[in-house]
């Protein structure tokens, strides 16, 4: 069985607001959070989901934004004026149609209606007339019930505040959530504590002694049989496992967790993900099949971000979770939220060059 490190990066919790989670489409249905949650704060989950319409004309609206409520709202947005963008107007309601918070609110050109509570809407146009009169869409934004119990029912999840693992029920599988916690840092896995040095300076774990001499600082690096070059989400086998903290042919290092200087215009306490682009990390998580969206870390400060690369990435379209594996990164297999590296990689030139793991 691995064993579990905690690890604390920083001296306060971060305050996460916005961590997406897609619930396994298959048992288990468990995943677990970036960090470990504080249990003196609970864990919030909330979800807006798609619009069902009901109606003849050829637009349609879509739900989004941020729900920051508390208990779950039944939204129902109705057409009170037929026509097209920019002359029909519509009514809505966060009960169900029971009572209409607002009527005759203007359809304007493609732009997001913030209804409340974080509820945004969006309308599009079609062939033909766009809205007629009474077309409607609901959906809802949800707000799920924490227990402390396997869940027995939707919506609701059991957490473990010892591993930030989330356990929920089978009829949420494939759902996506946003989850919203104090977290306190992050694992550590290892097969043995004898095979991982745990390099505990503010978190680091970092790789020395390889060859990163064509790589730029702070660019995402993969590995591939035993070479390191710029990871990119166009490929599974270019998956990142850490990221360039000093370019050198010989002594090179690369960052695997902990918390980094040298970037720039990073957005505080915001998440990032592997780029399209080699090398490079954004804020918008790629979405073209066949391409691959891995979490590489959160931002500290505009020029700092807390390493934390996730293996458990997700191929699209294949499955929430499509696991990249160990072929793909040559000996070294770093799983998500932690790092576990075979006894033959510590020092082996067949994996990294001549690499070793030390304190810094």
């Amino acid at each position: 069985m691995a064993l579990k490190i905690q690890v604390d990066e920083r001296d306060i919790n971060i305050s996460i607001t916005d961590e997406q989670i897609t619930i396994p489409s298959s048992s288990p249905f468990k995943t677990r959070l970036e960090e470990v949650p504080d249990s003196f704060a609970e864990v919030k989950l909330r979800r807006i989901s798609p619009t069902v319409k009901t109606g003849t004309g050829s637009g349609s609206c879509l739900s989004g934004g941020s729900f920051v409520g508390i208990d779950t709202k039944n939204f129902r947005v109705q057409i009170d004026t037929a026509g097209e963008i920019e002359t029909a107007t519509f009514k809505w309601s966060d009960t169900g149609g029971l009572i209409w918070n607002t009527t005759l609110v203007p359809i304007l050109v493609s732009e997001p209606i913030t209804l409340g509570l974080g509820v945004t809407i969006q309308f599009y146009g079609g062939s033909g007339q766009d809205f007629n009169l009474d077309d409607r869409w609901d959906f809802t934004a949800e707000f799920w019930n924490e227990v402390q119990t396997i869940p027995i029912t939707t919506k609701e999840f059991l957490v473990n505040y010892s591993n930030g693992k989330i356990t929920f029920h089978s009829s949420d599988a494939g759902k996506t959530v946003f989850a919203e916690y104090d977290g306190r840092g992050s694992l550590v896995d290892a097969e043995d504590v004898n095979q991982v040095i745990s390099i505990l300076n503010q978190g680091e774990v970092v790789l020395r002694n390889v060859d990163t001499g064509n790589l730029a600082a702070c660019k995402a690096a993969y590995l591939y049989l035993g070479v390191f070059g710029l990871a990119s989400a166009t490929d599974y086998k270019k998956a990142a496992i850490g990221f360039v903290k000093v370019s050198h042919p010989i002594n090179g290092e690369v960052q695997l967790f902990g918390p980094m200087d040298g970037f720039a215009g990073l957005v505080v306490n915001k998440r990032y993900y592997l780029s399209d682009t080699e090398g490079e990390i954004t804020l918008d998580p790629p979405t073209e099949a066949g391409h691959i969206r891995q979490v590489v870390g959160r931002a500290m400060e505009s020029s700092r971000m807390l390493v934390s690369i996730s293996q458990d990435y997700e191929e699209i379209p294949i499955g929430p979770f499509a696991i990249g594996s160990a072929e793909a990164f040559g000996s070294p297999v770093i799983q998500r939220g932690s790092v576990t590296i075979s006894p033959s990689a510590i020092g082996s030139a067949e994996a990294f060059g001549t690499p070793t793991v030390t304190n810094p």
